[in-house]
């Protein structure tokens, strides 16, 4: 018998979605006003006006908030590089003019 996937790895319904991502973008807000070290779980869930239940079911310690962060901003870097600059700016982008 298989066993039950981890709650990361379960699939968001789509009011989970929309809390996880308000979460994440309050965080991003704060982190870029205040940095990283000022801010707390508690102001992340007032900025994103979701309960601290909320916050604390999907991340419950401060590391848990900021790999999230990390993650989703290493998928977009890597997004990035895979797709590379579009294909009417090659000769226009300056990081590859020779």
């Amino acid at each position: 018998m298989a066993a039950d996937p981890k709650p990361e790895d379960r699939p968001l319904r789509a009011d989970a979605r929309r809390n996880r991502e308000r979460i994440l973008e309050a965080a991003r807000r704060l982190i870029a006003r205040d940095g990283v070290r000022s801010v707390s779980l508690e102001q992340v869930a007032t900025e994103a006006g979701v309960g601290r239940a909320t916050l604390f079911r999907r991340f419950p310690d401060r590391a848990s908030l900021l790999r999230a962060l990390l993650d989703e901003h290493e998928g977009r870097l890597q997004d990035a590089l895979l797709r590379g600059p579009p294909q009417n700016r090659w000769l226009d982008d300056p990081v590859f003019e020779r």
